[in-house]
């Protein structure tokens, strides 16, 4: 699976890597297994409808999600930070 950032997505990770490490590390974690097609744990996930867009939210901190979208062999990271 092709894992894809965008700009915002970047901008979330950056921030984790500056000002919480271990934040950054988690959600380093959890993209590297997305990468390989693994599984998440039971992160309290959810699927967003944003007409024909169909995203998922998992939660990664109370007040933060990681919000991903799939299309086809490409999985695109929206958000690393916050709430949607």
């Amino acid at each position: 699976m092709n894992l894809w950032l965008t700009p915002h997505a970047r901008e979330d990770l950056d921030y984790w890597r500056q000002s919480q490490p271990a934040m950054a590390l988690r959600v380093e974690k959890l993209l590297d297994r997305l990468a390989a097609g693994e599984k998440l744990p039971d992160l309290g996930h959810t699927r967003l409808e944003f007409g024909l867009v169909s995203l998922m939210s998992f939660k990664i901190a109370p007040e933060h999600r990681l919000v991903l979208e799939t299309l086809g062999d490409d999985l695109i990271v929206h958000q690393c930070r916050f709430h949607y």
